[in-house]
């Protein structure tokens, strides 16, 4: 039986950084000899994808799957299917997980939370931290024990004192409303309403649910995380926050 090539796996591949990944990941000699798995919400409606991979070499071998983060089943069912067939010997050991999937709802319409996920959640976080956090620990068995990779994908917003959010005032206050944004997990996971202003309302939302994801990356990955893979990268690209503004969970890509 010839020996699966390593599986490179990137959530979020149409649009935005995950069509810039594969842009960059086709021109690179680990296009062919690496097999990639490129997750999207609907792989029927991925145009900005099909067109990238249109340019593909014909060494490089992929497949486009199914993953919708506003529900934690669809995030089971994959990681079922990769880990089944990586333990059948179909697929390689996954030598990166790239989780650049990523939702953002904010608009003079979010003072209070719009859209919840499939288990009602509020939306940034169930999708941009909870799905997340499932989807590593689901897929883990998976990963390459010795050279293993996982990347996530944060944002200068997780950061309230980060001078890159003064310009637009998401966390400041003269009344110093924004020094204490959440005071439990509830208002975290049902979503805090807020009255000032709903663009910022929204991006604090946001904010909040790659502040998740930050402390998700370093607290699990010193203990639990790195007892399982002996050689980890942790990654982090600043400029999530540049994607433009998306009003539904179809903004996942």
């Amino acid at each position: 039986m010839t020996t699966p090539k390593p599986t490179i796996l990137l959530t979020g591949a149409n649009g935005g950084l995950g069509s810039a990944f594969v842009t960059a990941f086709l021109k690179s000699p680990q296009s062919a000899t690496h097999h990639a798995l490129y997750t999207v919400r609907s792989p029927s409606t991925v145009p900005d994808l099909q067109a990238i991979l249109k340019s593909a070499p014909s060494t490089h071998t992929y497949d486009i799957l199914p993953l919708d983060l506003s529900s934690l089943e669809s995030v089971r069912t994959l990681a079922e299917d990769v880990n089944s067939k990586v333990a059948k010997g179909e697929l390689g050991p996954i030598k990166s997980l790239v989780l650049n999937a990523g939702w953002q709802d904010a608009n003079a319409e979010t003072l209070k939370p719009r859209i919840f996920t499939k288990e009602g959640y509020e939306g940034h976080f169930g999708i941009n931290y909870l799905a997340n956090f499932l989807l590593v620990l689901l897929l883990l068995q998976s990963v390459n024990k010795e050279e293993g990779r996982i990347v996530l994908v944060s944002s200068y917003t997780h950061d309230g004192l980060d001078k890159q959010n003064d310009g637009l005032a998401y966390y400041t206050s003269n009344t110093g409303e924004f020094k204490e944004l959440y005071k439990g997990t509830d208002e975290l996971v049902k979503g805090k309403e807020w009255s000032d202003d709903g663009w910022k309302a929204g991006m604090r939302r946001y904010g909040a649910s790659k502040t998740c994801l930050v402390l998700f990356m370093f607290v699990p990955f010193h203990s639990f995380l790195h007892s399982t893979l002996t050689n980890l990268t942790k990654g982090m690209n600043s400029n999530a926050a540049s994607l433009p503004t998306q009003h539904s969970p179809t903004s996942q890509s």
